[in-house]
């Protein structure tokens, strides 16, 4: 019966009797779907059974990352100095080592993968400055990779291109644009048998800040210390690039800073504002006169800021007037009053006319006990680095102990510009004027400077550059002060410096220094300059009338540069007679 009712029911499709429903029988055909394996994706097993399991599930482990660097292998003949465009390359690269300034070792180690399949890997990376040819300018590429054995220097457009910069290949070149295309190509690479080039220029221009070694910037600074070098270099002022090297002894240093060991002294809180005090002291009388008669030295220090000003005195009844109109400036400049005026016991400063001109502006004056210097610390430690400063220069540069006004005022120039204890992280410029530095400026103290002949004072076949001897930084101009044969001053900008070279050195060891002196020493003659040379008296060094770069601070009653050194005889002799003389005084820079 049940066969016969599965016949009915699959023929003539009518539905079963209930009553009888529980002898039907509804048969239906499962079929088990199978998944693919989660490890190998085959559906002949599942994942529990598959043989290419990992003996853990729990355990992942993932490859270490590793950055590659694919750069294209060129079969041209290419110098150490050149350069190549490379769109395959991920990175900058070099193989000099010594074009790197500010390196580090952070991304060191990564892979660099050449088109022949040979591995290299980087180990540091910095900032390369070059002048390409055909470009005057200083360039900075920055985060180059140095990589040993690398014979060819890599530009890479990946990284040009993140950087903002647009790089456009043509069958004139590849030329490099800024990211505004306004103005023209920063750089053009010639094509040379289908491979972009630039190459490294031989000729640098002296008068830029180029990256110089640490003992050059060693003397620029007025032979600071190491590790207030890496100071400035690392972010304090601008302008100063160098490689950092072993600090060798400088016996310069040596001669001009040696001292005893310090004493032991308690830590002083600096004052909480600019004028609120002043330190001020008074050095000398010097063993040898300036040439403009100057025997002592004033020094006022900014217990804030720790800014220095320095004036050249010829007789200590001239202190009164110089502090009167010294607090009237700096009062007017920075808008503030000073409150105290600290200074030891000596009749130079507690006087009657001292003591009456404080009282009307309401300034404290505080004075020391006698016969202790102490109390008066800090401007005595000024004295003592300004005069090591002074001396290390002028015995670098071979110049007499009649030039130590010339050596304070360029020494408390770059005081102000150098790294303070109590103020990390600033100097004292920056703290007074609210700038940051910049030192590219800087050369070396009494080094040889060629100054651009003006073509209104200059022949068709005359020199274009005549020599003279670099003496400071000018304060009323943009431009650096120069002294010819004849002691006159000259305030230029078109200067190129020899900052190897010391004209000052010569016979020092006889100090036969004549009143008029050669600067040549192929020339027989000196030629007269005072057509265009302008007798500019120099000023105060620490001035606060201007601190903008380049304008440095000269001194108002400085005297003029030291002679250089050549020949001395009778004649020579009796020109130095008549320039000391007093009615001939005003032919020197006073």
């Amino acid at each position: 019966m049940k066969l016969l009712q599965d016949v009915n029911w699959k023929d003539r499709q009518v539905k079963p009797d209930p009553d009888q429903s529980a002898f039907v029988t509804h048969k239906k055909n499962f079929k088990k779907k199978k998944f693919p394996c989660n490890f190998c994706r085959s559906s002949a097993h599942f994942s529990r059974d598959c043989p290419s399991k990992p003996k853990s599930s729990f355990v992942r482990q993932r490859p270490i990352p590793q950055k590659n660097a694919l750069v294209a292998a060129f079969m041209v003949s290419a110098s150490d100095t050149t350069w190549l465009v490379d769109s395959a390359a991920s990175g900058h690269m070099t193989g000099r080592k010594d074009w790197l300034t500010n390196s580090s070792t952070a991304n060191s180690g990564q892979t660099v993968l050449l088109a022949n399949g040979q591995q290299l890997t980087t180990a540091e990376s910095g900032d390369v400055h070059i002048v390409f040819d055909g470009n005057d300018e200083e360039m900075v590429i920055s985060n180059v990779s140095y990589v040993p054995d690398l014979n060819v220097n890599l530009l890479s457009v990946d990284a040009l291109v993140k950087k903002g910069h647009e790089v456009i290949f043509n069958r004139n070149g590849c030329h490099i644009y800024r990211a505004d295309r306004r103005s023209s190509p920063i750089l053009t690479a010639k094509n040379s048998c289908g491979v972009f080039k630039l190459e490294k220029s031989s000729l640098i221009a002296s008068s830029a800040g180029q990256c110089g070694s640490q003992d050059l910037w060693h003397k620029r600074t007025g032979h600071l210390n190491g590790h207030s070098m890496k100071l400035l270099r690392d972010g304090i002022a601008r302008g100063i690039t160098f490689k950092e090297e072993k600090f060798q002894p400088c016996e310069s240093c040596i001669q001009g800073k040696q001292a005893r060991p310090k004493f032991p002294c308690k830590s002083k809180t600096v004052a909480d504002n600019l004028l609120d005090l002043i330190h001020a002291d008074l050095c000398g009388p010097m063993e040898v006169a300036s040439i403009s008669g100057a025997r002592y030295m004033l020094t006022c220090v900014d217990d804030h800021s720790r800014k220095v000003f320095c004036f050249f005195l010829n007789q200590k009844s001239e202190t009164v007037d110089v502090l009167k109109d010294f607090i009237n400036s700096v009062e007017a400049e920075t808008e503030r009053r000073l409150k105290k005026f600290r200074s030891d016991n000596g009749t130079e400063f507690v006087n009657r006319q001292l003591k009456n001109f404080f009282k009307s502006k309401g300034i404290k004056h505080e004075v020391s006990c006698v016969e202790t210097p102490q109390q008066n610390g800090l401007v005595e430690r000024y004295h003592r680095q300004i005069l090591e400063r002074a001396r290390s220069m002028m015995t670098d540069a071979g110049a007499a102990k009649k030039m130590w006004a010339e050596a304070v005022n360029t020494a408390v120039y770059l005081i102000n510009r150098s790294p303070a204890r109590k103020i990390p992280g600033k100097t004292p410029e920056e703290i007074w004027s609210g700038h940051k530095v910049d030192l590219s400026h800087l050369r070396v103290f009494g080094c040889k400077a060629y100054v651009k002949v003006l073509n209104a004072n200059r022949r068709k076949l005359d020199s274009k550059s005549e020599p003279f001897v670099f003496v400071g930084y000018s304060e009323t101009s943009k431009g650096y002060r120069l002294l010819d044969s004849n002691y006159k001053l000259r305030i230029s900008r078109d200067v190129v410096f020899i900052e190897d070279n010391f004209p000052w050195r010569i016979n020092v060891q006889e100090e036969k220094y004549p009143a008029k002196f050669l600067l040549d020493d192929s020339s027989a003659n000196v030629k007269e300059v005072d057509s265009y040379v302008e007798d500019i008296p120099p000023s105060n060094p620490s001035s606060p009338a201007s601190s903008d770069h380049p304008e440095p601070d000269d001194d108002d009653d400085e005297e003029p540069p030291f002679p250089m050194v050549m020949t001395y005889d009778q004649s020579s002799k009796k020109l130095l007679e008549e320039s000391q003389a007093p009615e001939n005084s005003a032919s020197f820079v006073a």
